[in-house]
């Protein structure tokens, strides 16, 4: 049920339970839509940003509007400190019903851990290796141009994630960088080629690689 001391217009947006047991909430309307209509959250320098929104629809808006609203619930009870073990059962069944395009970055930085490796001001191997080819040439690794790159088992589609000739050098280098500080995994991790581009939608390249070396090293 909505708190009566709001207003009608603020607070109309009623969201379902994401399990059997719970009840309606209900959620700013106003925070959901404006979370779901700003482009902040995508990474433009990354994406050929047609390509990317060709298939939208209003269906897909309208969901993203209730995604941004179970996310907004969620960071409320967390910030109220209440039950973490309940509210991780929680996240795993919004997750699974997925995650609004505005949520993603904040979503998967801090379940992978970089988000709070990051606040700690540790740097990975792989970020190290990132950093020396990002360097302007000055080193040997950013001298090299990386043609073809590691792809840990799998294969490389970069057209299927409608990247920019940006976004697809930085895959290039996440993969390379990946490789030089787990090469353990080299022939074991096909799907490794997907997630880096597909987080790079969202994020910059360094972050994109420390997400994807903080679950490596779970």
């Amino acid at each position: 049920m909505c708190d009566e001391e709001f207003d009608d217009d603020e607070w109309d947006l009623v969201v379902a339970p994401v399990d059997t047991k719970s009840v309606p909430e209900c959620v700013s309307l106003s925070r959901a839509l404006s979370a779901s209509a700003d482009e902040g959250w995508a990474y433009k320098e990354n994406l050929d940003w047609e390509a990317f929104c060709a298939g939208w629809t209003d269906g897909v808006r309208a969901w993203q509007r209730e995604a941004c609203a179970r996310w907004s619930i969620l960071c409320s009870k967390l910030d109220a400190d209440q039950d973490r073990q309940a509210l991780r059962r929680q996240l795993v069944l919004m997750m699974r019903r997925g995650c609004a395009n505005s949520c993603r970055k904040e979503a998967w930085l801090s379940l992978s851990g970089y988000a709070q490796e990051r606040k700690a001001g540790l740097m990975s191997g792989a970020l190290i290796a990132l950093n020396d080819m990002q360097a302007d040439g000055k080193t040997r690794l950013a001298a090299r141009k990386i043609k073809h790159p590691p792809t840990f088992g799998g294969e490389l589609r970069l057209q299927e994630h409608h990247l920019s000739p940006q976004g697809a050098d930085s895959t290039r280098r996440i993969l390379a960088a990946l490789a030089l500080a787990h090469p353990h995994l080299l022939g074991f991790s096909p799907q490794i080629t997907d997630l880096v581009p597909t987080l790079l939608a969202y994020m910059s390249e360094e972050e994109a690689c420390g997400c994807v070396d903080a679950l490596l090293g779970r």
